[in-house]
């Protein structure tokens, strides 16, 4: 059942949200028509172009609160995903200049007890660094943890 998947991507508490957020812009009908699915996304911090509501829509007018969690669910994982890099990677960028130096992989490493020589810090860097600028953006380090299957 696709509820089950949806429950295993986002928490409870995100499910209650969606409800909420769906029982704002239901119609009288108790189902979201095609403007008003606009305002839900807008209110869970998702954008859809006419294309996109068009594809969700298809040949009905209004969809149900199944169909809406279904719809909705992936994009606040990917949302929350990508929030959950963006403060991994504001723990490493310690005078937030956004990006990682050797100066902050190496005091985060300290932080943490991991006893790491200069020459490993450097080449994690490296590995990391895809513009060859000897520092870590914000994009590299996200585009990292895709690489490593890390969420």
């Amino acid at each position: 059942m696709k509820t089950k998947t949806c429950k295993n991507l986002i928490s409870n508490e995100q499910i209650q949200e969606v409800q909420e957020v769906y029982d704002t812009f239901k119609c009288r009908n108790g189902e979201m028509d095609k403007i008003n699915i606009q305002y839900g996304f807008r209110a869970l911090g998702v954008r859809l172009g006419e294309e996109e509501v068009e594809k969700i829509f298809k040949n009905q007018q209004y969809i149900n609160f199944k169909s809406f969690l279904d719809i909705v669910t992936p994009l606040i994982y990917k949302i929350d995903v990508y929030a959950s890099f963006e403060q991994a990677f504001s723990l490493f960028d310690r005078d937030g200049s956004g990006y990682i130096t050797f100066d902050d992989l190496k005091t985060v490493a300290i932080n943490l007890g991991e006893a790491r020589s200069d020459s490993k810090l450097y080449n994690m860097i490296k590995r990391a660094d895809l513009n060859g600028d000897k520092k870590i953006s914000k994009i590299e380090f996200i585009q990292l943890l895709y690489w490593k299957k890390i969420y």
